[in-house]
């Protein structure tokens, strides 16, 4: 025999908890099946695990059923011509679930409440192409606008020397972050419209090759912790090549030709100091310009990496001495031995000093050396920092590739992103350092359509 049931007085409140009750239960009988079907999808038995998903999706359809009807009868109470009018790329949905479920015009205005003569509208007018269509398909969602395309193809137009990675390491640091893919692509499109931006001359493009991956010896840890230094010619003009003389060539030295001194930090890829002399310097010139040097950079390094020329010999060991530098030395014959110092020259020559009618005055000499190792520094993006600038890696600061960007495309959620207004667009600007046209210094702003 059961025992006798236990009545339970209801509370005197009951009216007002009512409601909070039926919900209170139903969220218990959800715990109840969440408990009864985890462990039915958990059984060894397959018809067990069936029967589970089974119901679960059958009850899933019932409550998204029930979701609509709400929906439906909010919407419903709004007059038809206030009703917010459906997206094109929803319209086309409609269509395509329409052909899906074989739902005439009259079941399809019913179920998306608008009326018959919308739905014959949008099926005729489905083919239309053209950006006020009422049909269109979904725009992806990485798509950027016109005026990404513009400005790509206007950057590439006043740097033509520039590749599609220093186009996107460039656009990056001005705050529009793009792939070196999305270059391609964007150079390949028709010319949209660029405004008028005088072409600077450019320089061949040069061919890029990754440094050496092994190991150094010495690894630069911090900013003026390794240094290295090496020599280079840099003639004038017409370079160092003569049809009217006998050899084809000519003295490597001034007024052909102009020697200089590079010296960089290895750990932000920085020029230290450039140095320029008429000819081949002596030891003791090389190091009158490593005390210039370390005067810039307000002490010496920890080590010293040159190659092993004639410049570099005894006198060259005394100084690191006097400084407390320890110096090494590349291997004879090694092409990657110095292959950071060697990487700067050909940056310097291709990008600085090639297609310039370089001075015959030291003094100007000087002076353009000074601007091509401050843009250097300050402006050109590195690829081994990322984009950053050699003195962004020195100094610390927050690169600009890490600022806050541009983001043109609407559907992509980005934090600390600039979003243009309605109605507006970015507009590219080059200038140029001191109005050297082979130093450009490269920036976007939002501009008025």
């Amino acid at each position: 025999m059961h025992p006798p049931a236990t009545i339970i007085p209801l509370p005197e409140a009951w009216p007002a908890h009512a409601k909070s009750a039926v919900i209170a239960a139903v969220g218990l009988a959800r715990f109840g099946l969440l408990h009864v079907r985890g462990w039915a999808a958990n059984s060894p038995l397959e018809r067990a695990r069936l029967r589970s998903e089974n119901d679960r999706l059958r009850a899933e359809v019932q409550m998204l059923r029930r979701e609509l009807e709400i929906k439906d009868r909010r919407m419903a109470r709004i007059p038809p011509e206030r009703r917010p009018h459906y997206l094109p790329e929803d319209r086309l949905g409609i269509l395509a679930l329409r052909a899906a479920r074989g739902w005439s015009c009259a079941e399809t205005a019913r179920r998306f409440l608008v009326v018959d003569a919308t739905i014959r509208l949008w099926t005729r007018r489905c083919d239309e192409d053209s950006p006020q269509a009422l049909v269109r398909t979904p725009e992806p969602v990485n798509r950027f606008p016109e005026c990404v395309t513009a400005i790509v193809q206007q950057l590439a137009v006043a740097l033509p020397s520039a590749g599609k990675r220093r186009i996107a390491d460039l656009l990056a640091r001005a705050g529009l972050h793009l792939s070196r893919a999305t270059v391609q692509r964007r150079l390949r499109e028709p010319v949209v419209t660029p405004p008028r931006l005088e072409p600077s001359p450019g320089v061949p493009e040069v061919s890029t090759k990754n440094e050496p991956t092994k190991p150094r010896s010495v690894i630069a840890n911090d900013p003026g912790h390794v240094w290295s230094a090496d020599l280079t010619v840099a003639p004038i003009a017409g370079g160092l090549w003569a049809p009217w003389l006998p050899c084809w060539c000519v003295a490597q030295r001034w007024p052909f030709a102009w020697w200089l001194l590079l010296v960089v930090d290895q750990f932000s890829r920085a020029i230290v100091h450039v140095a320029v002399f008429r000819s081949q310097p002596s030891a003791r010139q090389v190091c009158d310009a490593l005390d210039e040097a370390v005067a810039v950079a307000t002490g010496p390094p920890r080590y010293m990496v040159t190659d092993q020329g004639g410049q570099f010999g005894e006198d060259y060991r005394d100084w690191c001495a006097s400084y407390g530098v320890r110096p090494r030395f590349g291997a004879i014959g090694k092409t990657g031995s110095i292959a950071v110092t060697e990487r700067l020259i050909r940056t310097v020559k291709s990008e600085g000093l090639r297609r310039f009618l370089l001075p015959l005055r030291k003094a100007q000499m000087l002076d353009e050396t000074a601007l091509v190792a401050r843009w250097y520094n300050e402006q050109r993006p590195h690829r081994r920092h990322d984009g950053a600038t050699p003195d962004e890696i020195r100094t610390g600061r927050l690169p600009a590739t890490e600022l806050p960007r541009f983001e043109t495309r609407r559907c992509v959620p980005v934090a600390h992103a600039l979003r243009a207004s309605q109605g507006a667009s970015l507009e590219l600007r080059v200038d140029y350092l001191e109005g050297r046209k082979h130093l450009p210094l490269v920036s976007l702003r939002r501009a008025a359509a």
